[in-house]
């Protein structure tokens, strides 16, 4: 980042204000952060749960967000590998789009 010119607070303040559900999954498949469109999305904060709890595949293909009251909101999920020694290695950067 520094190399770049860019901080670490203007990376955080852009995750924080994009305007698609975004998680920040680790190692061990573990959501280690949200954003604000995600904690929107599924009602809280998914931070700790694992992905594969919240982000479901129906017979279909069809992705769906399991939100924290138990509703399955359909999305559309694109994902990007990433690594961060913050977040102990390998990661990945997952983004959703509400398809309701």
């Amino acid at each position: 980042l520094q190399e770049a010119g860019v901080s670490r607070d203007f990376v955080d303040r852009l995750f924080e204000s994009a305007p698609l559900p975004l998680l920040l999954v680790g190692p061990g498949q573990t959501i280690r952060r949200s954003n604000r469109r995600a904690r929107e999305l599924h009602g809280g904060s998914p931070d700790g749960e694992p992905i594969e709890a919240l982000l479901l595949c129906d017979a279909d293909g069809e992705h769906r967000w399991q939100t924290r009251d138990g509703r399955r909101v359909t999305v559309q999920v694109s994902t990007s590998d990433i690594f961060d020694r913050q977040i102990g290695g390998a990661g990945l950067l997952v983004g959703l789009a509400d398809l309701t």
